[in-house]
């Protein structure tokens, strides 16, 4: 069933934003120019369209609009005024009210709404902003994301209840064509601004709950090892302060089968502290593409996993780290028949696997390799690349903020070396992140079991 229409005209166009995020949430959209009265919309649908079209609506299309928003509806209308105006529209959309041009601004601010994803509840900004808005918005209509700065206060993004039904005002932008990708522009103050109405239109109709919190996980890759002398106090260390800035942070390390004797106080430090293990290689750390015979390799790492898993009565979750987050389809072909859920690499990894989708959805949904029967791609970022901006725009798509460490970031390296760069205030500023926006914490066979179950709802309702 058709969920998104597209409401514009041939020689006009159609709302560009809301079909990108019609793609991103799997919606199946359609262009509509005319007959708006025949369509079957309800709670679980969006009508998107431009400000100017809203200007134009013919009485018996009004109608039809209305009917729809009774039906619980989302109506979603984008667009920026060029010079001061009064736009006048029906009672079910409000009334009305005053819009102000783009310009300048050096400050945006967020208010408590409950369409508004958890993180960015009261959020502020500053720098150097460009857009439109209502002025003097008045009372029926619920503001959103409101400039701030000289001359009259502008509210950009802003809705209105109907029936059951909702209209999301999106009048601070241009409704431009960009191919950028959604988590990008959203990891960007002008492009958050730009973006974020049409992803709680398409939200509300989808059914997001925009409040539940998604998942956080730290994973510090090529841990335990053998012969790793001289750190059990600096990995105590490390996680005492992952515990401080995060309480209840789950840390999961990746773990080569070959490494079959660390220090057993070494592992029963991270099990103290609920650390888990992921799979870190088939059985070595080598670049896996150019191994000869995998199968003879993950056979060799099962084997070698049993033995560690009786010996210091650990388990290791069905998610491969490959070293140096080179696998190659030889070995992703082997993660599925051998039980795994998932691979975990780094965000910038396996550009390739983007390719059949459109620029503007790459980093911004959870994929699968080899099609729709390969493992789940969890994409990680290094904690020193993970910008507050880019870890919040994760979190605004719903995406996991999953975060990757290494040894040698916390002086955990084998043997520790003095001049080894000290990421502790890296480390800190992504916990504090985590915790103040209440992120849940989560291993990654949680989240691999979570993302499945979500797109297999989404796949579900699909036509």
């Amino acid at each position: 069933m058709v969920r998104c229409w597209l409401i514009g005209e041939e020689h006009r166009g159609f709302p560009c934003l809301a079909a990108q995020m019609a793609d991103l949430r799997a919606m199946a959209a359609v262009r509509c120019a005319d007959a708006l009265e025949e369509v079957p919309a309800d709670r679980g649908s969006l009508l998107a369209l431009g400000l100017e079209r809203l200007r134009r609506l013919e009485p018996r299309t009004q109608a039809a609009l209305e009917r729809a928003l009774e039906r619980g509806a989302t109506l979603y209308v984008r667009g920026v005024a060029s010079a001061q105006t009064t736009l006048r529209l029906p009672a079910a959309m409000g009334g009305g009210f005053a819009l102000a041009p783009a310009t300048a601004a050096p400050s945006y601010r967020l208010h408590n709404h409950p369409l508004l994803p958890h993180v960015l509840a009261d959020h502020e900004a500053r720098g150097r902003f460009t857009l439109g808005g209502a002025v003097g918005l008045p009372p029926g209509y619920e503001p959103v994301l409101t400039a701030d700065g000289e001359g009259p206060e502008r509210t950009a993004v802003f809705v209105y209840r109907h029936g059951t039904g909702m209209v999301v005002f999106d009048v601070g932008s241009e409704d431009r064509e960009s191919d950028d990708s959604l988590l990008f522009r959203l990891a960007h103050g002008q492009g958050l601004i730009e973006t974020l109405g049409g992803l709680l239109a398409i939200d509300r109709a989808w059914g997001r709950d925009p409040r539940r919190p998604v998942p956080f996980n730290l994973t510090l890759d090529d841990r335990p090892a053998n012969r790793d002398y001289l750190n059990l106090g600096h990995l105590r260390r490390f996680l005492e302060r992952v515990q401080a800035h995060f309480p209840g942070a789950h840390v999961d390390f990746s773990w080569t089968p070959d490494q079959s004797h660390p220090s057993r106080r070494y592992v029963e430090l991270i099990k103290r502290f609920d650390g888990g293990f992921l799979w870190h290689g088939f059985a070595h750390h080598v670049d896996h593409e150019a191994l000869t015979d995998p199968e003879a390799d993950i056979a060799t790492g099962a084997r070698l996993v049993e033995e560690i898993q009786r010996r210091y009565a650990v388990r290791f979750q069905p998610i491969m780290v490959f070293p140096f987050e080179r696998g190659g389809e030889r070995c992703t072909r082997l993660l599925g028949p051998h039980g795994f859920r998932a691979m975990a690499l780094s965000l910038p990894a396996y550009p390739e696997t983007f390719d059949p989708l459109p620029a503007y959805l790459r980093h911004a949904v959870i994929q699968r390799d080899l099609g729709e029967t390969g493992p789940l791609l969890l994409r990680r970022q290094a904690i020193e690349r993970f910008s507050t901006e880019l870890m919040l725009a994760h979190a605004i798509l719903g995406l996991p903020v999953l975060a990757l460490a290494h040894p040698v970031d916390f002086a955990l390296k084998r043997f520790p070396q003095p001049w080894a760069r000290d990421s502790m205030t890296e480390l800190d500023r992504v916990l504090d992140a985590a915790a103040r926006w209440g992120l849940r914490a989560c291993s990654m066979e949680q989240i691999a079991q979570e993302v499945a179950d979500n797109q297999a709802a989404v796949w579900g309702r699909m036509p």
